[in-house]
């Protein structure tokens, strides 16, 4: 995923994060989940019913419906045409052709230990709700409850304060977690807005992010929320 809040032009490779695109339950705890729900490590095999989400030689996405290899499998439609980057079992994002925003749907199961630079610990059971407590984090809405395919979860928007640190960015950011040696990690940064909606899916914490400029967040935003609303899981 491109660090969360960046395009994808404009960095090296997740969220929000968001940036791009997104993960955590409500601060009252995780929903249960019913057993028939698809499990998060199953073989990653596409859908034969649906599109791949990374088109040949970069295509566009057009308007439709589509199915992640990335586990839990995801299914969903949209309205609006996005370039896809990635989808692998375990992090998926596709941005707008312009570079102007993107979504991610992440996995997560280390984040950035904010008491230790460059060290990484278990994600938070309270994804979100970590979040909120960051140094450098600004909440622009939200936490508020939401729902994903009938899931519980946690929605917010976020950005980054000027005075961020720059430990892990050459600008100031606010690192959420890692993806992988010598690349940008996810961040959140000022100037971009992401939006992240997460919940807890056996046991394991999944995020689904929004990440834009400031300028075209509320665009965007219209398009992702129609997107979250759609999502069938497994």
């Amino acid at each position: 995923m491109r660090p969360i809040g960046v395009s994808a032009k404009a960095v090296i490779a997740i969220a929000y994060a968001v940036s791009l695109i997104a993960a955590a339950c409500t601060s009252g705890g995780s929903s249960a989940v019913s057993a028939n729900r698809a499990s998060l490590t199953p073989a990653a095999t596409a859908s034969v019913s649906a599109p791949p989400l990374v088109q040949e030689g970069g295509a566009p996405l057009e308007p439709g419906t589509y199915t992640t290899i990335f586990q839990p499998k995801i299914t969903f439609t949209t309205d609006a045409s996005w370039i896809s980057y990635a989808d692998t079992p375990d992090f998926v994002e596709f941005e707008r052709a312009d570079g102007t925003g993107g979504i991610g749907f992440k996995r997560v199961d280390k984040v950035f230990d904010p008491a230790r630079e460059h060290e990484l610990m278990p994600v938070p059971k309270d994804y979100v709700g970590w979040i909120v407590t960051l140094p450098g984090v600004k909440v622009l809405a939200g936490p508020k409850a939401v729902t994903v395919d009938g899931i519980q979860g946690t929605e917010i928007d976020v950005t980054a304060a000027k005075d961020a640190p720059t430990v892990y960015c050459k600008d100031p950011c606010v690192a959420v977690w890692s993806l992988g040696p010598g690349e940008e990690p996810a961040a959140f940064r000022p100037g971009f807005v992401t939006r992240i909606v997460a919940f807890r899916l056996h046991s394991e914490t999944v995020e689904i992010g929004l990440f834009a400029p400031s300028a075209d967040f509320a665009a965007l935003a219209k398009d992702f929320d129609a997107i979250i609303q759609s999502v069938n899981l497994g």
